[in-house]
């Protein structure tokens, strides 16, 4: 093996050559940039499309104003919560990847390469382990905030979407306005018919009271019961319009009220009120039915 042997008067010359003999490398700081940020960005945009999904759910959710403390939504709440932490870590992590990033452009601001065995090249080494950790990690836990996501996704579908009503506050507010529209029209039939049955019955009356007393009084008797039911129909107006105004106070501001919810009460007590009406209405048009039927079965009984 050859010595190289230096005079101590060339010492400068043999400390020049031995330097000149190691190797450096140059590395494009623009390069070194793109490549660290290649690494990280991909996952920043399903992270954040991710959340984007999480937060649309919350929403959901949150507009059911379910009771959570009773099943499913105690359970279905329990697991939202696992995919907040999985969600809050993946945050947590793309936090120390932008810190590593930042430190990495201040140590080579200003700098067009990066020279190997320098101080920047020793941090860029270091800058590059670290965040080839924390992307993993962020790979790991955004699996896991898959599975515990999609582990919710699926009870959400199975246990709350079947079992879950609603009434859509515009759509019911209508079905009072058409109820109360029917029963303006059937009163307009209802005067309409009265006065006719009223005259033709006190013409008869008056003809046929002193021959045909009995007939007369049950026609008397049915005049007086058509007054009944159109004192009836005027209380089932005024409780259906009643009725309709406790709906729309109580559900001033929603568009939708949940089975699940609280508010579901509000539209428990409009359905009963408005079937409770029109069971009554069906009622009264099959007696009206009936009172004009026997009506003119008298009349046509009476000969002149």
């Amino acid at each position: 093996m050859r010595k190289i042997k230096c005079l101590s008067t060339s010492l400068s010359i043999c400390v020049a050559l031995l330097t000149l003999s190691s190797c450096k490398v140059y590395y494009s700081t623009s390069d070194i940039d793109k490549q660290l940020r290649t690494s990280f960005e991909p996952l920043y945009a399903n992270t954040k499309s991710f959340t984007k999904q999480l937060t649309d759910l919350h929403a959901q959710m949150a507009g059911l104003n379910c009771n959570e403390n009773q099943e499913p939504f105690q359970t279905a709440n329990k697991l939202m919560k696992e995919v907040d932490a999985s969600t809050t870590a993946l945050v947590q992590l793309e936090q120390a990847v932008n810190k590593e990033y930042v430190q990495f452009a201040e140590y080579t601001k200003g700098k067009t390469q990066i020279v190997s065995g320098t101080a920047e090249w020793k941090q860029f080494k270091q800058t590059k382990k670290n965040l080839k950790d924390l992307v993993a990690q962020i790979e790991s836990k955004n699996k896991e905030a898959v599975e515990k996501a999609t582990s919710l996704n699926e009870y959400i579908n199975t246990k709350i979407v079947p079992t879950v009503q609603f009434c859509d506050v515009n759509m019911y507010s209508s079905k009072f306005k058409q109820a109360m529209d029917t029963l303006g029209k059937l009163r307009g039939y209802m005067d309409g018919n009265f006065r006719r049955y009223e005259v033709q019955v006190a013409n008869i009356v008056r003809k046929f009271n002193a021959t045909q007393t009995e007939k007369c009084t049950q026609l008397n008797n049915d005049i007086n019961a058509m007054i009944a039911e159109r004192e009836q129909l005027m209380y089932i107006a005024k409780a259906m319009k009643t009725a309709s105004e406790q709906f729309n106070a109580s559900s001033a501001g929603k568009q939708k009220i949940y089975s699940c919810s609280m508010d579901w009460e509000i539209v428990l007590q409009a359905e009963k009120e408005m079937s409770t009406r029109q069971q009554e209405l069906i009622a009264m048009q099959q007696r009206i039915q009936a009172l004009v039927n026997h009506m003119q079965s008298v009349i046509n009984t009476m000969a002149d």
